[in-house]
């Protein structure tokens, strides 16, 4: 018996399965906004599309402002939100990276929130990762 993963049972014989995703291309996105609302804002990335599988592996917010209280990085999926890293008392204009593994289907996107924000403050949302293509 095969104890690699590319081998599955189909009911009767160990056998060499497909390929079920690969590697199709890297993810990279930044979004930024300069005047953003009072109050609690939201950057969102790009949503996957269908025959699409996305990782997430790293992302960085930067805030401009002197009164956000909170960074928070975040995965849309099923509906709900899911926080995956947070920075408490950002600095105005420094840096917040994370590195991590999320895995993103078909209608999920990843998104920063920014807390206690003043009219017209900015942030910015870079995310990276890569694409892969899901076999049908």
């Amino acid at each position: 018996m095969p104890v690699c993963g590319s081998y599955g049972w189909d009911g009767s014989d160990w056998r060499k399965l497909g390929m079920v995703w690969g590697y199709s291309d890297h993810y990279a996105q930044v979004v930024g906004d300069a005047t953003m609302p009072a109050g609690s804002s939201n950057l969102g990335g790009s949503i996957v599309p269908a025959g699409e599988v996305w990782r997430v592996t790293g992302a960085t917010l930067m805030v401009i402002s002197e009164s956000c209280t909170e960074l928070r990085f975040l995965f849309m999926g099923g509906g709900s939100g899911i926080l995956v890293a947070q920075q408490l008392s950002p600095v105005s204009l420094q840096y917040y990276s994370f590195a991590f593994d999320v895995t993103l289907k078909a209608g999920d996107y990843v998104y920063g929130r920014f807390e206690n924000m003043t009219l017209n403050d900015g942030a910015v949302l870079y995310v990276w990762g890569y694409k892969m293509k899901v076999a049908e």
